[in-house]
C-alpha cells in the first residue's frame, strides 16, 4: 500500500516537472526575444509630424526625433533635427516619413518660382549700380528688400539729392542675386581657404513684382539709380506680413490711379 502511494507520489512529481519545465520553455520563447530587442541598438532618425508641402520652409514644430532600430535605414536619413530646420521641402512630404537628403533644399525652388508666377506678377531684373547698393554683396535670394531711388539730375546746380523710397517698393522680394556671368550668387556655407575661388560680386538682382511695380523699377533704373536696404531676412512670418503691408499699399494706388481715369 505504501509501496504504491510513494509510486503515484513520484509519478504526480514527474508530470508536474514536465509541466513546469514546458512553462520554462514557453516563457524563454516569449521573454527572451523580447528582452534581446530591448538591449538592440537604436539609432536616431528625424521624423515627420505633419505634412509639409513642396517649398514649404521647415520648422521645428513639424518634425520629431524618432528611433529606429534598423541601421540601414538610419544611415540613408536625417538624424538630427538642427539638420532639417529652416530647409525648404523639395517635394510634398507626408506625415510620419522619414526626411531623405534629397527631400530637402537649402533653397528656395527658384525655377519653380518662374514656372509658376502668380497672376498679375512679373520676375523683374535689375543691375547693382555698385558693391554698396547692394548691400556689400550681401543681398541674398529670398530677401525682402527696401528699395531707395535716387533720381538723375542734368542741373549742375542740383547735384546733391535725397534718395527715396518709392511707396511701390518699401517691401519686395528678391528671387535671385546673380553675378555678372549670370551666375547665381549663394551664400558661402564655410569658411574661405586658400584653394577657394573669390566669391562672385553681385551684379543683378530678380525680384518678383507687380506690373506696377515693375512699371516704377524700369522708370526709376533709366532715370536714376537704386539701393537696396535689407528689411527682412530668415523670417517667414514677418516677411509674410511686410509683403501684404506692400499688396495693401500697391491696391490703394490702384484705386487712386482708376478712380483718376474715370474722374477725367
Amino acid at each position: 500500500m505504501i509501496k504504491l502511494n510513494l509510486s503515484q507520489f513520484f509519478k504526480k512529481k514527474l508530470v508536474l516537472g514536465l509541466i513546469l519545465v514546458l512553462v520554462a520553455v514557453i516563457l524563454l520563447a516569449t521573454i527572451l526575444p523580447l528582452s534581446l530587442k530591448s538591449v538592440q541598438k537604436s539609432y536616431p532618425v528625424v521624423v515627420v509630424k505633419s505634412n509639409i508641402e513642396k517649398g514649404q520652409v521647415i520648422t521645428s514644430d513639424m518634425i520629431e526625433l524618432s528611433k529606429t532600430t534598423d541601421k540601414n535605414i538610419a544611415k540613408n536619413v536625417a538624424q538630427n533635427t538642427n539638420d532639417v530646420i529652416k530647409k525648404y521641402a523639395a517635394g510634398d512630404i507626408v506625415k510620419n516619413s522619414y526626411i531623405y537628403p534629397n527631400s530637402v533644399s537649402k533653397s528656395a525652388l527658384f525655377q519653380d518660382t518662374y514656372n509658376n508666377l502668380t497672376n498679375g506678377y512679373v520676375a523683374l531684373s535689375v543691375t547693382f549700380n555698385s558693391l554698396s547698393s547692394s548691400m556689400s554683396g550681401k543681398i541674398q535670394s529670398n530677401d525682402i528688400v527696401t528699395i531707395f531711388a535716387t533720381q538723375k539730375s542734368d542741373n549742375e546746380k542740383n547735384k546733391e539729392e535725397y534718395a527715396t523710397i518709392p511707396e511701390q517698393l518699401r517691401y519686395v522680394k528678391v528671387i535671385a542675386v546673380t553675378d555678372n556671368k549670370s551666375i547665381d550668387v549663394k551664400k558661402k556655407e564655410s569658411s574661405k581657404t586658400d584653394n577657394e575661388e573669390t566669391p562672385s560680386i553681385p551684379a543683378t538682382a530678380t525680384l518678383l513684382v507687380t506690373e506696377q511695380q515693375a512699371s516704377v523699377l524700369v522708370a526709376l533704373e533709366k532715370n536714376g539709380y537704386l539701393h537696396f536696404g535689407l528689411a527682412c531676412r530668415n523670417n517667414e512670418e514677418r516677411a509674410a506680413t511686410l509683403l501684404k503691408e506692400q499688396q495693401e499699399t500697391n491696391n490703394a494706388i490702384a484705386a487712386k490711379i482708376q478712380e483718376g481715369e474715370n474722374n477725367g
